[in-house]
């Protein structure tokens, strides 16, 4: 905020049309009180729900739910996280338009009174290599790509809860005699409860590697259980397992934030720990299933998620927020 008038003064000399903010918390206060200036926001996830998620679900944090000192604190927790969200909203409803690349997020704002609020897909790069699936039932032992990215984040906590909870007791029961290994790929260590989960010897931690691309390419598939509670998102680690042609497996909540994915078609969804732990154990065992859902991801990608493909998009959006308002004031004009 304290940049906004050094931002209104260069807007004010260059005479800007449009204020575009790409992804970024910081950006929202420095831009949404400018004047002359109309402001394109394209946006992620709305900054209270990571809050939210862990307030609703503290045993997933290991945090303390039974001395009156912590319900107080959560108390006052939860009344902190309503006026960053009401702030937020405030600031938001400010910007001419709002982009999200969550569906889901896009009617969040829009119900919360948005003039505009609409859904953008998000952008990921091509992947440096040829996308593939070579490898063959025959690999032992079976590789499940399980989680990728930092093993605090909000996603990944509540997705190891129900990987190791829900999904791999099934799992067990499902390949049998069959080894498989859930690799873990990130910073760490998780937060404690979901840590005594990965200490599991089916899951491997492999932290931080130099070859991403390679690990996932040797995955027979991919698993995306982030949204299998009521964290409902946008994920980008979907993007990077369809750029590659690796098969995705995903809480079927997850078509919410991205209606792209569907189901036997660009992945396979579940919406129970049974359904979910069943399309694992499927796609690792049928070579055709594999390679047809890897195949059908890749093509999605190819058409709703590259940056040549979005970008115009965008720019296109921003062009008529700029034609509309110019329409409306020269009718202002007329009339007046």
């Amino acid at each position: 905020m304290a940049a906004a008038p050094l931002i209104q003064q260069v807007v004010n000399e260059e005479g800007h049309d449009a204020i575009l903010s790409i992804w970024s918390w910081e950006a929202l206060p420095a831009v949404y009180a400018l004047i002359g200036a109309k402001k394109f926001i394209y946006y992620g996830n709305p900054n209270h729900k990571p809050a939210e998620a862990r307030l609703s679900h503290p045993e997933m944090w290991g945090d303390d739910i039974r001395s009156m000192r912590a319900r107080r604190k959560r108390a006052m927790q939860r009344l902190k996280n309503r006026i960053m969200e009401d702030q937020h909203l405030h600031m938001m409803n400010r910007c001419e338009v709002e982009a999200n690349n969550s569906l889901h997020d896009a009617k969040y704002y829009e119900t919360q009174g948005h003039p505009r609020s609409l859904y953008l897909q998000n952008m990921w790069p091509e992947a440096d290599r040829p996308p593939s699936c070579s490898h063959t039932v025959s690999q032992n032992p079976i590789r499940i790509a399980a989680s990728v990215g930092n093993l605090k984040a909000t996603g990944n906590t509540m997705a190891f809860h129900y990987l190791g909870k829900e999904i791999l007791p099934r799992l067990i029961r499902l390949f049998g005699e069959r080894e498989f290994i859930l690799d873990v790929y990130g910073k760490g260590p998780a937060h404690p409860p979901a840590g005594q989960f990965l200490s599991d010897s089916h899951f491997r931690l492999h932290g931080w590697v130099d070859d991403l691309n390679a690990e996932l390419v040797d995955s027979s598939c991919f698993l995306c259980l982030t949204n299998a509670y009521d964290f409902i998102v946008g994920n980008t680690r979907v993007l990077l397992a369809w750029s590659l042609g690796v098969p995705v497996v995903a809480h079927s909540n997850s078509v919410l934030s991205m209606p792209e994915i569907i189901h036997d078609e660009s992945a396979l969804l579940g919406s129970d720990p049974d359904e979910v732990a069943h399309s694992i154990h499927q796609v690792c065992m049928d070579d055709d299933l594999r390679k047809r859902i890897g195949q059908g991801g890749l093509s999605a990608y190819e058409k709703f998620y590259r940056s040549t493909t979005v970008v115009p998009k965008m720019v296109s959006l921003i062009e008529q927020m700029i034609s509309e308002d110019k329409n409306t004031d020269l009718t202002e004009c007329q009339r007046a």
